[in-house]
C-alpha cells in the first residue's frame, strides 16, 4: 500500500561543524589576541565578515574564509532539511535553506570576553551567547504547518497510481512542496527571530606541535550548539 508521509520533527542529531582549522596564531598570543582570534573565527563562520580572522593570520585567504562560511550554511541546511525529513531535496531548495541560514545567522548575538593564560600555555576563553530561538518558534508553529500540509493532499488517490507514477508525485510533487513549504515557514519566523536566555561557555585557544595556536573542533562543536537553540526540535 502506498502511504503519504505524515510530517513529524525527528530528535536531534549530530550537526556538522566546520571551522577553519587550517591556518593559526604564531607567536606573539597574547590574552587579547586569544580573545580577537576566536572572535574573528566565529564572525568568518556565522556572518561572513573575514577581515578581523585576515589581519590576525597571516597565511589566511579571504577564499578559505568565504568557503568556510559558504560551507557552514550549505551544511546547517543540509542538517535542518534531514532533521525535517526532506528526503529528495535540490539543489535549488539546499540554496534557498542555506540563504535563510545567512540571514538568521546575521542575527547571532555573542561576545567574547575575556582569556586566562593557562599553565600548559593555552588560553581559556569565555564566550557569552544569546541562543537564536528561530528552531523553537519552527516548533510552536508544527502543528498547524503539519495539519495544513496534510489536508493538500487528502484527496489524492495514490491508490489509482502506478508504481513509476506515484515514484514520481512522490518525489516531484509531494516531497518538492513539503520542501518548500517548510523553506517558506522558516523564511516567514525570521523577522519574529527572537533569543533565549543568555549562556556562557569556555573554550580553548591552544598551540599545536609546531607552535601556531588554533581553536580545536571539539571546542567550535560546543560552542556551535548555542548559536542556534537545536533542543525543542524533537519528537
Amino acid at each position: 500500500m502506498k502511504k503519504l508521509r505524515k510530517p513529524t520533527l525527528l530528535t536531534l542529531a549530530l550537526s556538522l561543524v566546520l571551522c577553519l582549522t587550517g591556518c593559526g596564531l604564531f607567536g606573539g598570543v597574547t590574552e587579547e589576541t586569544a580573545v580577537d582570534y576566536v572572535k574573528a573565527q566565529m564572525d568568518v563562520i556565522y556572518k561572513g565578515e573575514y577581515q578581523g580572522y585576515l589581519d590576525l593570520v597571516a597565511d589566511s585567504t579571504q577564499e578559505e574564509c568565504q568557503e568556510a562560511y559558504d560551507s557552514k550554511m550549505t551544511s546547517e541546511a543540509e542538517y535542518l532539511m534531514g532533521l525535517l525529513a526532506i528526503e529528495y531535496p535540490t539543489e535549488e531548495l539546499t540554496a534557498r535553506f542555506a540563504d535563510l541560514y545567512r540571514q538568521i545567522f546575521a542575527k547571532a548575538d555573542y561576545t567574547v570576553q575575556e582569556a586566562s593564560r593557562m599553565e600548559d600555555g593555552s588560553y581559556s576563553v569565555k564566550v557569552v551567547v544569546k541562543p537564536i530561538d528561530i528552531i523553537d518558534q519552527l516548533n510552536e508553529a508544527w502543528d498547524d504547518f503539519s495539519e495544513d500540509f496534510e489536508a493538500r493532499y487528502a484527496d489524492v488517490d495514490v491508490e489509482s497510481m502506478t508504481d513509476d507514477e506515484y515514484a514520481d508525485w512522490y518525489v516531484n510533487t509531494y516531497d518538492a512542496d513539503y520542501g518548500q513549504s517548510l523553506a517558506d515557514l522558516l523564511e516567514s519566523l525570521i523577522p519574529s527571530l527572537g533569543y533565549m536566555e543568555e549562556t556562557s561557555i569556555l573554550v580553548q585557544v591552544q598551540p599545536d606541535e609546531d607552535g601556531y595556536y588554533y581553536l580545536s573542533e571539539d571546542d567550535f562543536s560546543n560552542l556551535d550548539w548555542l548559536v542556534v537553540y537545536y533542543d525543542s526540535l524533537g519528537t
